[in-house]
């Protein structure tokens, strides 16, 4: 989709990310809104508040729109998935901060950018690319889900993308201040194996050292 402008998926994301004062993830994608965004003034809705129709197996997952200079995000908080709730969240934040036109539903480009946006929100393609640089598979969809409490679709993005662009310093924004910003969590989270020699961790100790990392 040659129309899909990558860069600037990535670099408002990762504005927003540099924004927030988080130095952890999950991103807490409330305060992401609330306090991250300057010059907008964006208020989540849930669907819950807006109907009483049993929404727990509906399609109906999201929508943004502008009224007298406001912004507000509808999602479908009856979603089983936290994950999908927020990558919802996400990438309707997406449309509003790539100035959409946010009464044009279904367009392919705004829907592939917004979805880039969302995945590069929750999880940073800079801190994959690390990860993977400390020794540690991205083919582990269930423990990288876990860590960012991202969406299996937030995942794919990543996974494709990881594929697709290899060196990710040509087409992205420096991204030293974010590596640095949660150097911390990397740290705790995904102790250096190849630096380190920690090959023969076991994978759910990993895990829960990771978790440990998450609640702090």
């Amino acid at each position: 989709m040659s129309n899909v402008n990558f860069k600037k998926c990535v670099q408002e994301a990762d504005i927003v990310l540099l924004t927030i004062g988080q130095n952890s993830f999950p991103i807490n994608i409330k305060k992401a809104i609330e306090k991250g965004i300057k010059n907008y003034n964006i208020t989540i809705v849930k669907y819950s508040d807006l109907t009483n129709d049993d929404l727990s197996q509906s399609n109906l997952l999201g929508n943004s729109y502008e009224e007298n200079g406001k912004y507000y995000i509808e999602y479908n908080d009856k979603l089983f998935s936290e994950g999908r709730r927020r990558f919802t969240i996400c990438h309707e934040l997406g449309h509003i901060l790539l100035g959409h036109n946010l009464k044009l539903k279904d367009d392919k480009v705004q829907e592939r950018e917004a979805d880039i946006f969302a995945a590069e929100l929750l999880m940073p393609e800079a801190i994959i690319q690390e990860v993977v640089k400390r020794g540690y598979s991205i083919q582990n969809q269930n423990r990288l889900e876990n860590v960012f409490k991202a969406s299996k679709q937030a995942y794919d993005i990543r996974l494709e993308e990881f594929g697709r662009y290899p060196d990710w310093y040509i087409k992205s924004m420096d991204t030293s201040s974010i590596m640095l910003q949660f150097n911390g969590f990397l740290n705790e989270a995904f102790p250096n194996k190849r630096k380190h020699d920690y090959y023969d961790v076991d994978e759910q100790e990993a895990e829960e050292r990771a978790k440990d990392a998450w609640r702090r």
